[in-house]
């Protein structure tokens, strides 16, 4: 089984100007401050609760600031341009939840992917310490985005099949790594 990590394709996108920190007004009270920075560790379905916010692109000096039609924003989540949700979120909705973002004075909502669905990893053969992670092709099954407690879901990861489908429709913004452990760990 293919299986890829989902990440930023280099240098040359902006990046979404929104921090955890500014979501952390959102949670209930019945999460605390450590509970909400690491929502996607914790699994947290951000649906429920979630106010539009509005935000904008950071220009990064050095970089070709190109506006991508994907990319990371935190951990296992994703943002998708209007187009790239319009096309992909049948296929990714199964996987997690969609809520919408206002980037500056757009007309239409960006979506950022929170992805909600976790596979186990074969603990005899991943390693934190070696940076190797190896999944359990059973967990997986017929899932085609998913994240991984085993490496804190840094990271959203997808098989073949999704990869074929997204790239067949000509995104900008991510690579599909084969390399599947993250680099920042």
């Amino acid at each position: 089984m293919e299986i890829y990590a989902i990440r930023e394709d280099g240098f040359k996108y902006q990046e979404l100007d929104l921090l955890v920190t500014d979501i952390l007004d959102i949670f209930p009270p019945k999460y605390t401050p450590a509970d909400a920075v690491h929502f996607s560790y914790n699994n947290i379905a951000l649906s429920e609760f979630w106010v539009l916010k509005k935000t904008g692109w950071s220009k990064i000096e050095g970089r070709e600031n190109l506006i991508p039609d994907i990319t990371k924003w935190l951990n296992a989540t994703l943002l998708l341009s209007p187009k790239a949700h319009r096309y992909l979120s049948d296929l990714m909705s199964p996987y997690g939840e969609f809520l919408p973002i206002q980037i500056e004075d757009e007309e239409n909502p960006h979506y950022i992917f929170n992805c909600l669905t976790t596979v186990d990893v074969d603990e005899s053969k991943s390693s934190i310490q070696e940076s190797r992670i190896v999944f359990l092709e059973e967990s997986i099954g017929d899932k085609l985005f998913f994240k991984a407690p085993f490496q804190s879901c840094q990271d959203v990861y997808c098989t073949g099949r999704a990869k074929e489908q997204i790239e067949s429709l000509g995104f900008s913004g991510i690579v599909f790594d084969d390399r599947l452990f993250s680099p920042f760990e």
